[in-house]
């Protein structure tokens, strides 16, 4: 699958496509461990503005599905629900600061996201605004 190239304004401009996948998540670097003992490996916590407590709720709420064929264990958020296969969250006005601020302002590696994209600027920084 080929990944858009988009620019900055475009991507801050996507809106959600409902995929879900945002709501599951799969820890190959931390196979068999808990969401609790995982959440101790995550790189983008930011403890300044409360991210971390999010994050430490978000991962205590989490369903184990199970490993899959690599074995690296698979977790759902149990407020998703699936509607004619598009995700729906039971909660959303009132979703943590981890789902609210969704994608951190930066493009996903999950390929069914409308966000798995690559900003233009970030690899043409010298390219004059006027050809953006």
């Amino acid at each position: 699958m080929l990944t858009s190239i988009v620019s900055r304004d475009v991507f801050e401009s996507l809106a959600c496509n409902r995929c879900g996948q945002c709501c599951e998540r799969h820890f190959g670097s931390c196979a068999g461990a808990s969401p609790l003992e995982t959440v101790s490996s995550i790189s983008f916590a930011d403890r300044e503005n409360g991210q971390w407590m999010d994050l430490d709720v978000w991962f205590g709420q989490q369903v184990p599905i199970g490993p899959n064929e690599d074995g690296d264990w698979q977790y759902r958020c149990p407020l998703v629900a699936y509607a004619d296969e598009l995700a729906v969250c039971t909660i959303y006005d009132h979703r943590p600061g981890v789902c609210y601020h969704y994608p951190y302002d930066r493009p996903t590696s999950i390929e069914k996201c409308v966000w798995h994209v690559e900003i233009l600027e970030d690899h043409l920084p010298w390219l004059p605004e006027k050809f953006v």
